[in-house]
């Protein structure tokens, strides 16, 4: 879901509160101006999943994260943030990897987002297995492999043997 652009758009003030990298020219921007955003190289390998910069890895990246909505934006403590239509990519600090930004809370509470009042109620999670129905663990041994291993190995030399025996038989009934 395109919640970045969705937010941006439709509440700019909320967008603007958080932060979050600046949105430019809109739709009217073509796909080499938008490409031509990805400046910032880690975000730009992070982008197009550890990908060569190719136009079927930025197809691949723009089903994922969604088109570039504008150019990267530096951030308090020397980090790099970019607004793509689904996510933000942000690199915080020098030296840290490129993640998500959190933009779910934001959006939500802007309203861009609502969870059903069913989704909001906790729930009683599963049962786990009744791990004493399941009996008494038994030891553990390696015997049982070593002894299949030693009878494959058994079997398969005693069929080289025989394999061999007979090309030798051959070998000298041909003399």
């Amino acid at each position: 879901m395109p919640v970045v652009a969705l937010m941006a758009r439709r509440f700019p003030a909320a967008y603007q509160r958080a932060d979050l990298p600046p949105v430019t020219a809109g739709a009217r921007a073509t796909p080499a101006e938008r490409r031509g955003w990805l400046s910032n190289g880690l975000i730009r390998r992070a982008y197009l999943g550890g990908a060569a910069d190719t136009l079927a890895a930025y197809a691949a990246a723009v089903k994922r994260y969604g088109v570039p909505l504008g150019p990267p934006k530096a951030t308090a403590g020397a980090g790099v943030s970019q607004a793509f239509a689904n996510v933000v990519l942000t690199k915080p600090a020098p030296g840290a990897s490129v993640r998500a930004a959190a933009v779910t809370p934001i959006a939500l509470a802007a309203g861009a987002l609502s969870l059903p009042s069913v989704a909001r109620v906790p729930q009683i999670p599963p049962a786990l297995p009744d791990v004493q129905s399941l009996g008494t663990p038994g030891p553990t041994s390696a015997e049982p492999f070593a002894l299949t291993l030693g009878a494959a190995l058994t079997l398969y030399a005693g069929v080289i043997v025989i394999v061999g025996s007979g090309r030798r038989r051959r070998r000298e009934a041909g003399r």
